[in-house]
C-alpha cells in the first residue's frame, strides 16, 4: 500500500493497515488513503519498530500507541481514539505506556512478548497515554524475535496501528 499525502513534521497523526476479506486498507487519521486485493499469506517473522529488520532505513520520530491484532478492526473511514488502546482477546502487541527516559518497552496484551531495544530508543513525554518512544533515525528500534507466532496471519485478518509524529 502507498499513498501520495505527505504527513507534517511536529504533528501527531493515527496510521493504520487492516486486512479484511483479502482487501489491505491504510488509513491516516481514520481516513482511508489506499487499499489493494491482497491475499499474501503472511508468515511469522523477527518483528522490528523503528526501523528496517537490519536495522537500517530508520525512523526519526516518535511512535506510541502501537497495537497489532489478528481481526481486522477497521474497514472503513473511522474517527481514532484519543484514548489510551486497550488489550483485548484480538490483541497480539499491545505497547502503550513507560517511564520518560527509560528503555523498558512492556507489551500489554495477553502474550506479554519481551521487547529488545537497540541503539537510543527510549519513552518521553506522549501524546496519549503515559510514554512514546523516540527514534533518532540512526540505528533506534526495538525488536521482537523469539516465538513470533502470534504474527503469523496467514491469509487471514489483521490490524497493525499507532500514532506518530516524525522529526
Amino acid at each position: 500500500l502507498t499513498s501520495t499525502i505527505t504527513v507534517n513534521a511536529n504533528k501527531w497523526f493515527q496510521l493504520a493497515v487492516s486486512r479484511s476479506s483479502g482487501t489491505s486498507k491504510m488509513f491516516l487519521d481514520g481516513v482511508e488513503v489506499d487499499s489493494a486485493s491482497d491475499t499474501h499469506s503472511y508468515v511469522a517473522d523477527a518483528l522490528t519498530i523503528g526501523s528496517y529488520s537490519t536495522g537500517s532505513y530508520g525512523m526519526d520520530g516518535y511512535a506510541e500507541q502501537i497495537r497489532i491484532s489478528d481481526v481486522a478492526r477497521y474497514t472503513s473511514a473511522f474517527t481514532p481514539s484519543t484514548d489510551v488502546l486497550t488489550n483485548d482477546s484480538d490483541t497480539q502487541l499491545l505497547i502503550t505506556n513507560g517511564t520518560d527516559g527509560t528503555q523498558t518497552f512492556d507489551d500489554l496484551s495477553t502474550s506479554d512478548h519481551t521487547l529488545t531495544a537497540n541503539g537510543d530508543v527510549r519513552w518521553f513525554a506522549p501524546k496519549v497515554g503515559a510514554g512514546a518512544m523516540a527514534f533518532d533515525g540512526t540505528g533506534d528500534y526495538f525488536k521482537y524475535g523469539t516465538d513470533v507466532t502470534d504474527f503469523e496471519f496467514g491469509a487471514g485478518d489483521f490490524t497493525v496501528e499507532c500514532w506518530m509524529q516524525k522529526d
